[in-house]
């Protein structure tokens, strides 16, 4: 997955999976609480981001579900229509439209999403690999996460890293995994962009012990 600002994500796929692959229906208790902790996530990282002019337009996601039992959520275009300018010396609107705000949006929107994926993907990281070790790269902004058990590393940008250690966004990523404690449930399926291969991106998160264990208040990393 690279690394660089990502203007073309705009959409995060979820599918809850049985043992043999198979989707499973998401209940509502289980949309609401994976609904709202990506909302959380991605707010994160947008507000963390600074657009051209400091101007942070509003945000809202959507979300569809389809027949075959998967989630969609799309992250909405702010309407930048109300985003006018005040003239504090005229007492009045002005004509041009935030253009800054409206020009940096996809980007900061797109990193948001692109971020808060990767961030579970290495919450999941974190636990299958037994307290992997954080090292700096050659790369300025990023981190690699190493597995203590083998060669696997996981790149991160800095922001992501950090907010992995942080005690709250662990309580929301609890949300997001919470499916993992249903009945006949396997896996979660999270990835971007499912309908662009060229930018598809997707990763599994199991039900197994130490990812329950988390998501019941355990600690991220595993003995």
């Amino acid at each position: 997955m690279k690394l660089s600002q990502s203007v073309g994500y705009s959409t995060i796929q979820l599918k809850i999976q049985d043992a043999t692959g198979h989707n499973v229906m998401v209940n509502r208790d289980v949309l609401r609480r994976t609904y709202s902790s990506l909302k959380v996530l991605v707010g994160h990282f947008y507000e963390s981001s600074v657009s051209a002019d400091g101007a942070r337009p509003p945000f809202a996601i959507s979300f569809i579900e389809s027949q075959n039992g998967s989630v969609v959520f799309t992250i909405e275009p702010p309407d930048l229509r109300r985003a006018r300018h005040i003239l504090p010396t005229l007492g009045r609107l002005s004509r041009f439209p935030a253009r800054p705000a409206k020009a940096a949006w996809p980007v900061a929107a797109g990193t948001a999403l692109r971020d808060a994926v990767l961030l579970a993907h290495a919450a999941s990281f974190v636990i299958e690999s037994k307290s992997p070790r954080s090292v700096p790269t050659s790369t300025p902004g990023l981190s690699d996460l190493l597995s203590s058990l083998g060669p696997q590393r996981l790149r991160l940008p800095n922001a992501v890293a950090e907010a992995l250690g942080d005690p709250y966004i662990q309580r929301v990523l609890r949300e997001l995994f919470v499916a993992v404690r249903e009945e006949g449930v396997a896996s979660i399926v999270i990835g971007l962009e499912p309908n662009a291969p060229e930018r598809r991106v997707e990763f599994v998160v199991p039900a197994a012990d130490d990812v329950i264990r988390f998501v019941e208040g355990g600690p991220l990393t595993s003995a």
